[in-house]
């Protein structure tokens, strides 16, 4: 049997230690490289022009893609076609890391040259936006019929594929994995050390970690945190990750007068060292695929509270090893983390499932 050699698709931007999708993506190829396949991860890069870069020791072409919009990734698209078709003897499989352009990318080259090509969705999302259009419609047919085989990471996108007459033969469900060693929950007695190292003073720390865009639904974590924080005056509540709301989430924490306990850390590579700080782990989100920040943080034995959305309730089980709530629901949200602050013991006894969650997961895979 020839060696497997993977080239994986994904439409997310560099740096690609940033974002669930992107770090997703190193992390299959990764563990595919331990297993001794041959990995290339092509990408995009808001530049002028391409560049090849190791990170994380995987080899990743960024195509030059400019700015965002309709012929941006028609570019970018066309140079990743470019390339494959250049370098089309050095694999023989194709995984394409969305249902959009990297996926009909997959489907030239497996119409044009024979190569496997395995779709993964990142979220149920993507096929309810593709049936809004004919063309959207189109696209599903034409990789539905091309695919040799769909991996769904939640339990969400495998019925949303069904319901797009996607043989459930061809779907594999395999949740997102985590670096259970990186993403590890800190000795006690270290997280005052950690914590003056990272700039934070003692106190209690909500963290939210993710994209700051609408569809994560921070503004709802926000007001949930005006109803608590005032009787809270130990807490803090941490904002990793950046996006094209930012500014605006910014402003309205500062409208909210919660502007003082309130930290917008932007987008951080030492994800981890934060998570292992906070007390409560919170995702707020309206829609979701299989959050890879969610299991990070359960990783690190947090308590996790999430919106019931997407593929969360197949990572959630309310009151065993998390807390699930309902999306925009502000009142609830914020009693949630009240009931985790004022609970130790459930805090521990949730954290510890959780962590036990990722690493069966991480066994099973």
């Amino acid at each position: 049997m020839a060696q497997a050699r993977v080239v994986l698709i994904t439409s997310g931007i560099y740096p690609l230690t940033i974002g669930g999708k992107e770090k997703q993506t190193l992390f299959l190829a990764k563990e595919l490289a331990l297993r001794g396949v041959e990995v290339t991860v092509l990408s995009a890069i808001t530049s002028k022009k391409s560049l090849w870069q190791r990170i994380f020791g995987v080899d990743c072409y960024l195509a030059a893609k400019g700015k965002k919009g309709f012929t941006a990734s028609l570019y970018c698209a066309l140079k990743w076609l470019g390339f494959l078709c250049k370098n089309r003897g050095d694999f023989n499989i194709v995984i394409a890391r969305q249902a959009y352009s990297a996926a009909l990318v997959a489907c030239v080259i497996k119409l044009i040259f024979r190569k496997k090509i395995i779709i993964m969705p990142t979220a149920a999302l993507e096929f309810i936006n593709l049936n809004r259009s004919f063309f959207g419609k189109a696209r599903i047919a034409v990789i539905s019929r091309c695919a040799d085989l769909f991996i769904s990471i939640s339990g969400d996108i495998t019925r949303e594929m069904k319901r797009n007459n996607i043989d459930g033969a061809r779907i594999a469900e395999i949740p997102n994995g985590v670096d259970s060693e990186e993403f590890a929950p800190a000795p006690k007695e270290e997280k005052p050390r950690m914590k003056i190292q990272l700039g934070l003073r003692e106190g209690f720390y909500f963290i939210y970690c993710g994209r700051m865009e609408e569809i994560k639904g921070v503004s709802f974590l926000l007001e949930a945190w005006r109803l608590l924080s005032k009787d809270l005056p130990d807490c803090r509540l941490l904002l990793c990750g950046s996006g094209s709301k930012e500014k605006e989430l910014r402003n309205l924490a500062r409208d909210l007068g919660i502007g003082s306990s309130a930290d917008f850390l932007g987008g951080r590579q030492n994800i981890a060292d934060y998570l292992k700080v906070s007390d409560v782990f919170v995702l707020p989100s309206l829609h979701e695929g299989s959050s890879n920040a969610l299991l990070e943080a359960m990783s690190c034995a947090l308590p996790v509270i999430a919106t019931a959305v997407g593929g969360t309730p197949g990572i959630i089980s309310d009151g065993n090893n998390g807390i699930a709530t309902p999306a925009r629901d502000v009142v609830i949200l914020a009693q949630k983390m009240s009931l985790l602050y004022f609970d130790e013991a459930l805090r521990l006894r949730l954290g510890e499932a959780a962590r036990e969650t990722v690493l069966k997961w991480r066994k099973q895979g």
